[in-house]
């Protein structure tokens, strides 16, 4: 109850295309009580949601990014003041706001070369 925190959000790219120009919506879970803040120096306002400031490049195919990086101030948040009675409350959720993508991966770089072969095939053709 009333607690404060600290956190990061990791954003995993798994599709075929690069992310550019990303931002979250960190914004609170139903009618709990939870706030958010960016965790800036003069952020001084807790709120129900925010904005994140954009992320370059999320590679595709596994690329990942924290939000915000290391070395910057992490994002904050405080708990509801009411008694959650020993059950687990879901506090705020991270959702893509805004995204452009290219087509760099997926053209020049998606099809990797097998290095070794994993199955052969030989069968012999016989005339009639």
């Amino acid at each position: 109850m009333n607690e404060e925190g600290a956190f990061r959000v990791k954003i995993t790219n798994n599709g075929l295309l690069n992310l550019l120009d990303v931002t979250l919506k960190i914004k609170t879970v139903g009618d709990n009580g939870a706030l958010v803040k960016t965790g800036s120096a003069s952020d001084f306002q807790y709120r129900d949601c925010f904005i994140t400031g954009e992320i370059e490049k999320v590679n595709g195919d596994g690329g990942s990014e924290l939000v915000p990086p290391s070395g910057q101030s992490k994002f904050r948040f405080k708990a509801p003041s009411k008694d959650s009675d020993d059950e687990v409350v879901e506090l705020f959720k991270a959702v893509l706001h805004d995204w452009n993508a290219d087509l760099n991966r997926i053209l020049n770089a998606h099809t990797d070369p097998l290095r070794t072969v994993n199955v052969t095939y030989a069968n012999e053709v016989v005339p009639d």
